[in-house]
């Protein structure tokens, strides 16, 4: 059990479906923490929440009413009607 890998991994789209393939249709990516008997989940929640707030990401409150891609990926989220990128 050592020598298996520790940490987290981010699967998005297909490869998130490989790994569970019981996922809802509207789900588009998991957190997977490998080795993880159970997790805090309020505690796990709000070290994430930390994380992007340092690393600069802004959360807002609203509802998603669109998505704007470009080149295959998320140039823009659309909420409560306005545009952010």
């Amino acid at each position: 059990v050592d020598a298996l890998p520790t940490g987290f991994d981010v699967l998005h789209g297909d490869a998130a479906r490989q790994a569970f393939p019981a996922l809802a249709d509207d789900i588009v990516g998991v957190v997977h923490a490998r080795r993880a008997g159970w997790v805090d989940s309020g505690r796990y929640a709000a070290e994430l929440v930390g994380r992007a707030k340092a690393a600069g990401v802004t959360f807002l409150a609203g509802r998603v009413d669109g998505v704007e891609r470009e080149g295959g990926a998320v140039a823009g989220v659309g909420v409560d009607g306005c545009l952010v990128k």
